[in-house]
């Protein structure tokens, strides 16, 4: 039995009941271990198309002992996570030294799978301002 025809195309998947999807945090931070900002998990029956993943890191208050602080997002599959856009940041003694990746992406996450916004700060005293933030479509798979 045939359910449908084969000269039928499937709609686009911006036709197939797409909405957006955004999450972004900013804020300026006293020193911190990794810290997730925000996620996304893609729920059953969706598929999640990211269209752009901003990382963005700036000291704005000079440490007392220098330390590695980051920005990311990434997507998390199971046990494995790939980064979509990562900012890494040793902090400096002078302030307002900022660094940004803005990647335009089409990446497919599936059902089941997260985007995930972290930063961290591992300085000693000092302030750094962070950024992590993502774009997307979310759509009937």
């Amino acid at each position: 039995m045939r359910v449908s025809s084969y000269a039928v195309a499937r709609p686009a998947y911006y036709d197939r009941n797409a909405v957006s999807t955004i999450q972004s945090y900013g804020a300026d931070t006293a020193p911190h271990a990794t810290t997730t900002r925000f996620t996304t998990t893609v729920a059953a029956g969706t598929k999640l198309i990211v269209e752009v993943a901003l990382a963005f890191t700036m000291t704005t208050g000079v440490a007392t002992t220098s330390g590695r602080g980051f920005s990311q997002v990434l997507v998390a599959s199971g046990g494995n996570n790939v980064d979509l856009s990562r900012i890494d940041q040793i902090q400096l003694t002078t302030s307002l030294v900022a660094t940004q990746q803005l990647i335009p992406l089409q990446l497919t996450v599936y059902a089941g799978e997260t985007v995930v916004g972290n930063t961290s700060n591992g300085s000693t005293g000092g302030t750094m301002f962070h950024v992590v933030s993502f774009k997307g479509t979310t759509y009937a798979a």
